[in-house]
């Protein structure tokens, strides 16, 4: 037998990938630091832009689904009204993330003619008091809110949705912050 070499003689699936275990670990203690330390809790709020969207489009992966899978609880996927719009305005290659979008619980925003990167950040800020997940694949909005303290990042990696560890520069800066103030 070609498989018979593993020792297991047929006991039940094979264990998981090393990769998937890792991953499992790794979320597990970033979810644990944003609960303990943030109060982070289930139902989870996962405010989702246009580039998350299409992303998941474009890889076929369903967004509700895979984040409860993730985050291991339910979970409210939710848009702003302005990235909404600037998927409307995007035109035909974004039709089908504009669908989705609308069909999407909407998180209000205080002044939704900013730029939607701007609003997303202005909604997180002061300590992520909605206690929102981001859901972005822009890289510059991205780095943007790695720096802001208690805001937990989702992305889409290789067709998987992955919460991204807590910034060590995070809390740090917010004490610099607030030490410069005048």
């Amino acid at each position: 037998h070609p498989h018979a070499d593993d020792g297991r003689r047929g006991r039940g699936p094979k264990p998981a990938a090393p990769m998937k275990v890792k991953k499992l670990k790794r979320t597990r203690k970033s979810l644990t630091y944003f609960r303990t330390v943030h109060g982070l809790r289930p139902p989870y709020t996962v405010l989702a832009d246009g580039t998350f969207i299409q992303a998941c489009i474009r890889e076929k992966v369903p967004i509700r689904d895979d984040l409860e899978k993730l985050l291991g609880g339910k979970t409210v996927v939710g848009v702003t009204e302005a990235a909404v719009q600037e998927l409307r305005q995007l035109g035909e290659p974004f039709a089908a993330a504009a669908l989705v979008a609308r069909k999407l619980q909407r998180i209000a925003a205080p002044n939704e003619r900013l730029p939607v990167p701007d609003l997303v950040e202005r909604l997180v800020q002061g300590g992520n008091p909605g206690k929102l997940l981001v859901a972005t694949m822009d890289p510059g909005l991205r780095a943007r809110l790695a720096a802001l303290p208690g805001v937990p990042l989702v992305r889409l990696a290789r067709s998987a949705v992955v919460l991204d560890p807590p910034a060590r520069s995070a809390e740090g800066a917010a004490l610099h912050v607030g030490a410069s103030a005048p």
